[in-house]
Order: C-alpha cells, then structure tokens, then sequence
C-alpha cells in the first residue's frame, strides 16, 4: 500500500512541499555562535496534534479516506512526483509508480484516478525486478521518464541492470519505442542478489542512481562459509567482483545528467574517478 501525507504548516520553521500532497519538513536547528550572541535563538514551541494531518491519498481498495484505489496494485517499490501547473500556478500533483513485477502507474490527482503507463519485460522476483522511477524535471515539455530495471533478457549467464529513458505520450501511456538504454551493468547469473535502483533528480538536473551490491551477504551455500562475500568458483556472484570494485558500479551511487545528446547524458563534474585520477596526475 502507498500512502502519502498532508502536514499543516503552522508553527514549523520550514516545510518544503515535494508532491503529491507530500510535505518534507525542514527541521528547526539553530546553532548559537558565541562570537555573535545577538543570533541565538529561544526555540521552537512543542509540536501538538493539530500541526499534523494526515490523508491517504492512493492504496489497493479506495479505503480509509483514500482519493483513488487500484485493486491490481502489486508490490509497489517506489514513486515519484510531478507538479502540474494551471494559469502558472501549482494546481495539483500526480504521481507515477512501479510495481516490482514491472507495472508502471500513473495516479491523475485531478481526475483522482490510477491507470497503467505500459509493463516492463522483467523475472519480477526475489530482489530484482523494475526497482526505481523518476521525473525529469523538465517533464512538461520533454515527457521523459526515467526506469532502473532488470529485463529477462540476459546476456550470457549473467541478468544485467538497466537504467532507461522513456518518452510519455499525450494519453499517460509509455512509449515503448522511445526507450533509450543509458546504463546497463552487468549483474550475478541469479535473481536472488539485491538489484536496487531507488533514484532522484537534484537541484542541477543531475539523476543520481543507488545500486544494491547484488552478491550474497550471509548465504554459506552460496560462497564459502566465513567468507560470505568472496567466491571461489563464480566471481560474478563475489563481492570483490561488484560492491568492493570501485571499477564497478554495483553496491554504490552514481550521477549523471541526461541531456538529448547521442550518448543520451554527460558526466557532471567532481565525480569520484575525477578527482583521484587529479590526485595521480599531480604527482
């Protein structure tokens, strides 16, 4: 079930309000400088019920309150939101969601209504599957949308992760000839490892990805018992192979910026092989 949550903005210090009816609160921290005595602050007063409301806005049955339900809604793992302006005023938010399986919904906050985007070719099982979605900032006038995945297609004996741009037509629905691959990582030969691919988008327009070390953490059948995260006999279920190589993105977190460009993104700057390739460099 996804809820998302109204709070009221009384006595906060600052809220920020991300979508969706979903407010971030910015807590109140002050910290007094003895040097300049004149900025310290009393504080804030104690927060009671009535500074908090909260109002279910989409799960499976349209129950407790809720504006919209989806009966079909299945394992949903993350979601994003996007604003939608009227007479250049914010008139209401809508948000877009995946399921594990590979179902891609739209919530229309206008129309109160979840409707399927399209399906994404994936095993959908264990910890792999279509695990991450996000907006383009500039979604109003280039419709991208933003897919980390695992297809079913594997190459070789190995799943790969794929993080992919789609074009959104007039009608909400992907348009599953526009997917652009920007990023495909080669992945162990099972499902089982953890995939991930929960990202964002930052204030500068940069798509920041998570990527789970997909290898065994704890499994003795699976790598040596006492060496949980080394194998000896299929590398690319091993640690040292993914998480512990920092030539390899799994287990870590990149950026990029897309962009039209051929390639479909560029490399923003201040990135960890820049600035240690630097550091070589200037010895």
């Amino acid at each position: 079930m996804i809820s998302l949550f109204h709070i009221n903005q009384n006595r906060m210090g600052a809220a920020k309000v991300s979508a969706c009816g979903a407010v971030a609160i910015a807590c109140c921290v002050f910290t007094a400088s003895p040097v300049k005595a004149q900025f310290t602050y009393t504080g804030c007063a104690d927060l009671t019920a009535s500074d908090f409301k909260m109002t279910e806005v989409v799960n499976r049955h349209g129950d407790n309150g809720a504006s919209a339900g989806d009966a079909t809604l299945s394992e949903p793992v993350q979601f994003d939101l996007h604003g939608v302006k009227s007479g250049g005023k914010l008139d209401h938010i809508d948000a877009f969601m995946v399921e594990r399986a590979g179902g891609v919904k739209y919530y229309d906050a206008a129309a109160k209504k979840i409707t399927s985007m399209g399906t994404i070719s994936t095993p959908g099982k264990d910890d792999n599957g279509l695990m991450g979605i996000a907006v383009h900032p500039n979604y109003d006038n280039n419709r991208w949308l933003f897919l980390w995945y695992v297809p079913k297609l594997m190459k070789g004996k190995n799943y790969q992760a794929h993080l992919s741009r789609f074009t959104v037509k007039s009608d909400n629905t992907l348009d599953m000839a526009s997917e652009k691959v920007l990023i495909e990582i080669l992945l162990s030969q099972s499902t089982t490892w953890h995939a991930g691919g929960p990202m964002t988008f930052d204030s500068y327009g940069d798509l920041w990805v998570t990527v789970g070390n997909n290898s065994p953490d704890l499994d003795p059948t699976a790598c040596d018992a006492g060496n949980n995260v080394m194998s000896k006999t299929d590398s690319t279920q091993s640690g040292e192979w993914g998480p512990s190589n920092t030539h390899n993105l799994r287990g870590g977190t990149f950026r990029i910026h897309p962009d039209s460009s051929a390639k479909g993104y560029s490399i923003p700057k201040g990135n960890f092989g820049e600035y240690w390739a630097q550091q070589w460099e200037s010895q």
